[in-house]
């Protein structure tokens, strides 16, 4: 009796404070062991406020079981897990060392920033298995929201995936079933937003928006939206990829009183194969009102644009390209490509003198006001390059030909211009100031004035004559946070004595302003034709921006302001304001106002232009919560 207690002390010693295999450490109130046939350790049993050390995870238990031999640990009693990654509690575990596989019985957890429980969790590396438990990111005991699903898969910042999933709210409001359903944990984007508001076209109106993972890899996001108003209802669906540079979306509405369905969409799509480049930047709409109705966002950033597919690829040493071009219903966009076929030759040097040449060649079928015509053009360029001192001096001579078949009579034009440019850099490096000024003399004869061709493109949107063009740019990066660049670009007419154009663009920043702007003018005609500038103020809890606002073609004239603040108690509003100065009236209003309610964000939303009133409402968990502060205007093109 006296050796076996001695035997058992020594153990008891070591074990409780020693390192065991350079991995596992463990204390606990009793500990005791058992031995195998060679009188080697075999299984270690501890008892009373456990707790092992394994790498980066740290286990606490009333009871647990150490099995060497399967290299494995099995806890009981209050069991907690801590890591890194997670913090887990249950009644039971088992933890394989060598396979870092631990399986959970009654599990309660929180990993990153979601909380939940399950009846079985497998954690094998970096991905979760639950069965028969829930997920949200409320960490109250009776959470506010939860996702409930009889299998779970969970790997951080990739993906959740359900199986016989649905949304509750509180303790049994249920709302959707879904056999399966995947949410994209990287984008963040939310995975389902109900919507309840009012559109003059549509009514009052409950609208449903998902977003979901098809595979666990991250290529696709999917969208859909099922709406339904008390004047018609409507679909919608979506595919999102960053990594295949994809973003499709289209819908469908239908008014209860007529027989019409009304469709829309649009894609961006950009994708290189090996030597061939392909851009899609498409929209087909019945009209402007459903573009700015459905699609408000991509009606803020594509509207008074053409649609482009443009294929292009290499050929010898030029490019070749498939172009089309669309005006998508929009009557200030009157002129299509349908298609153009062109090649062109980028400069080469000829022979080893710096002489270079390039061509360009286009055949292009365009439309107007539904009249068909041909246009065939060949460009050539022969320029010179000379460096000397801190100076470049480039003269050059350019030829065009220009045939417009199809047309009654068919004309021939053809477009010369010669010209020499000078360029340079100033710079002080103690202040980081660069000025790059750039002047360009050049005469221009054209067989054609521009007034006799439908304004297809700018290439012959300039008449003949004598010209100087100059182009002065300044980039300034000083101390005290303060940099930026202003760009000026003219062209003066020496035959008329008189400016054609003006271009002024700026964009400065010190601290938390901002100041940006373009603006172009036809001096010829006395004409400011566009521009947008704007003053930005944006300092943590408060964001503000004011600007001027022009546009003679779209007859836009007015001033833009935009404001959001964070106020105590998280509550947050945003108001934007377009006043037109002609008809001396708000021409468009925006109104917004929500608040985090502790793992919810509610939301409320008010727009009103001339036409239409839209307001609408919706709750969603406030980590899928998006809050662009992308209010800027930008130029039609």
């Amino acid at each position: 009796m006296v050796m076996k207690f001695k035997i058992f002390f020594i153990i008891i010693f070591s074990l409780s404070f020693l390192l065991y295999s350079e991995e596992i450490k463990y204390t606990a109130d009793n500990m005791t062991v058992s031995l195998d046939e060679n009188g080697e350790i075999e299984k270690i049993y501890l008892e009373g406020n456990i707790t092992i050390f394994y790498k980066n995870i740290i286990f606490k238990a009333q009871k647990a079981t150490y099995d060497r031999k399967k290299n494995q640990i099995e806890c009981e009693g209050n069991v907690e897990i801590i890591s890194d990654e997670d913090k887990l509690n249950s009644d039971y575990l088992e933890y394989s060392i060598s396979e870092e596989t631990i399986i959970i019985k009654n599990a309660k957890f929180k990993i990153d920033q979601f909380f939940g429980k399950a009846e079985n969790l497998v954690k094998s590396g970096k991905i979760y298995k639950f069965e028969n438990g829930y997920f949200t990111t409320c960490e109250l005991e009776k959470p506010h929201y939860r996702i409930s699903a009889g299998k779970i898969e969970f790997l951080k910042d990739e993906y959740l995936k359900l199986e016989r999933f649905q949304i509750v709210f509180g303790d049994k409001f249920k709302i959707f079933y879904f056999p399966r359903f995947t949410i994209d944990l990287e984008t963040m984007k939310p995975f389902f937003v109900p919507v309840i508001g009012y559109k003059t076209k549509t009514g009052t109106f409950l609208e449903f928006n998902f977003n979901l993972r098809p595979f666990e890899k991250k290529d696709f996001i999917l969208n859909n939206k099922i709406f339904v108003g008390t004047k018609g209802t409507g679909l919608g669906f979506g595919i999102h990829s960053d990594k295949y540079n994809l973003n499709f979306k289209t819908y469908a509405f239908k008014k209860y009183d007529e027989n019409e369905v009304e469709p829309g969409g649009y894609i961006e799509f950009s994708k290189k194969f090996e030597d061939i480049d392909l851009i899609i930047d498409w929209r087909w709409m019945k009209n402007d009102e459903f573009f700015c109705e459905f699609f408000r966002d991509e009606f803020l950033n594509k509207s008074k644009m053409y649609n482009y597919f443009y294929l292009t690829g290499k050929m010898g040493n030029g490019l070749w390209s498939l172009n089309l071009r669309e005006n998508a219903n929009e009557n200030i966009l009157n002129v299509e490509k349908l298609p153009e076929l062109r090649y062109f030759l980028p400069y080469f040097q000829i022979s080893k003198i710096p002489l270079f040449f390039s061509y360009d060649f286009r055949l292009t079928n365009f439309d107007e006001e539904k009249v068909d015509t041909i246009r065939i053009l060949n460009k050539w360029d022969l320029t010179h390059k000379k460096d000397f001192n801190f100076f470049t001096l480039k003269p050059y001579i350019s030829f065009s030909s220009i045939n417009y078949l199809n047309t009654d009579p068919e004309t021939f034009n053809y477009i010369g211009e010669t010209g020499l440019s000078l360029s340079t850099i100033f710079w002080d490096l103690n202040k980081n100031i660069y000025f790059i000024p750039e002047i360009s003399v050049f005469k221009r004869w054209t067989r054609y004035e521009p007034e006799y061709f439908t304004k297809f493109d700018e290439f012959e949107n300039k008449k003949s004559g004598e010209f100087i063009s100059t182009n002065l740019r300044w980039n300034v990066n000083l101390e005290k946070n303060f940099s930026g660049y202003c760009e000026i670009k003219s062209d003066y007419a020496f035959t008329e004595n008189t400016f054609e154009n003006l271009l002024f663009k700026y964009e400065f920043e010190k601290k938390d302003l901002k100041f940006e702007g373009e603006n172009e003018w036809d001096t010829k005609n006395g004409i400011y034709r566009f521009g947008t500038n704007t003053v930005s103020y944006e300092k943590e809890r408060f964001k503000f921006s004011l600007g001027t606002r022009r546009d003679i073609d779209a007859k836009i004239l007015g001033f833009e302001s935009w404001l959001q603040q964070t106020l105590r108690n998280d509550w947050n509003y945003r108001i934007g304001l377009f006043f037109d100065y002609k008809s001396k009236e708000l021409f468009s209003q925006s109104y917004e106002i929500w608040k985090k309610i502790h793992c919810l964000v509610v939301d409320f939303r008010f727009t009103k232009d001339k036409e239409n009133i839209s307001f609408y409402f919706f709750i969603m968990p406030s980590i899928f919560f998006e809050n662009n502060w992308q209010r800027r205007f930008t130029k039609w093109k």
